[in-house]
């Protein structure tokens, strides 16, 4: 793609412009275009594209042509698109099929490890729910020979994330990655998710628990018996506390 850049304003070539315009207007079966395009233009068609059911073909072919060229420089504008649903193919009307609906979860799979900082960043920030559950997915089939690794990490992300909002995400990641853990790792998994892997920030999260819990104790009683401990304290710690329940 030509372009260039002057101050704060990106300025693109006619050919590229119209190319663009193109792509975001083109019907669903008609994506013959996008099989001509570079995969720099791919991104840019997809950073520049609001999905709907008339483009969203062509959504799935740029994102699937990305993931078989394992095209790095996609990987910020793919993780963005990790809750969008591919239509049906015309094969798969009226069946069940084994392929996922998710083509950006698939394409970050393919390009692998250099996926991960951006995946935890998703699983991290504010995106649905359902482009977090697909952020693990991928995450977990990233380590698919290493699953308890791949548990571990996300718990040491989530003992050392000083906020809650975040933490609570993290654990909610751990408790979803051990689904995808292989049978033969069920126990190495279940572990790591306790202990995740240390470091001298991290501790575990029974000894975050009582920090947590001291913590609501000490505020209580410096509020000079203005209410019940408990009534105060449950609020307290339901602020805090992350109930991660690990056989």
């Amino acid at each position: 793609m030509t372009a260039s850049t002057i101050g704060n304003l990106k300025v693109i070539s006619l050919p590229t412009l119209l190319f663009l315009l193109a792509a975001v207007s083109l019907p669903a079966q008609e994506c013959n275009r996008l099989r001509h395009a570079s995969s720099g233009e791919l991104v840019s068609c997809l950073d520049g594209t609001v999905s709907n059911p008339e483009n969203a073909a062509c959504i799935t072919f740029a994102i699937q042509t990305l993931g078989e060229e394992h095209y790095e420089p996609a990987i910020p504008v793919l993780t963005k698109l990790l809750d969008f649903r591919r239509p049906r193919t015309p094969e798969e009307s009226g069946v069940i099929t084994m392929h996922s609906f998710y083509p950006a979860m698939i394409a970050l799979e393919e390009i692998g490890r250099a996926s991960l900082p951006s995946l935890l960043r998703a699983i991290k920030g504010e995106l649905s729910v359902k482009a977090r559950e697909n952020a693990v997915s991928a995450w977990m089939e990233i380590h698919k020979y290493e699953s308890p690794k791949g548990v571990a990490l996300l718990k040491r992300e989530a003992n050392e994330a000083n906020d809650v909002t975040v933490k609570q995400r993290l654990l909610w990641a751990v408790s979803k990655a051990l689904h995808w853990c292989d049978p033969s790792d069920e126990a190495q998994c279940k572990k790591a998710a306790k202990a995740g892997i240390g470091s001298g920030r991290g501790s575990s999260l029974h000894k975050w628990i009582r920090r947590a819990y001291l913590r609501c104790s000490f505020l209580w009683t410096n509020m000079g018996g203005m209410t019940t401990r408990w009534s105060f304290q449950e609020p307290c710690l339901n602020n805090v506390l992350l109930a991660v329940v690990l056989d």
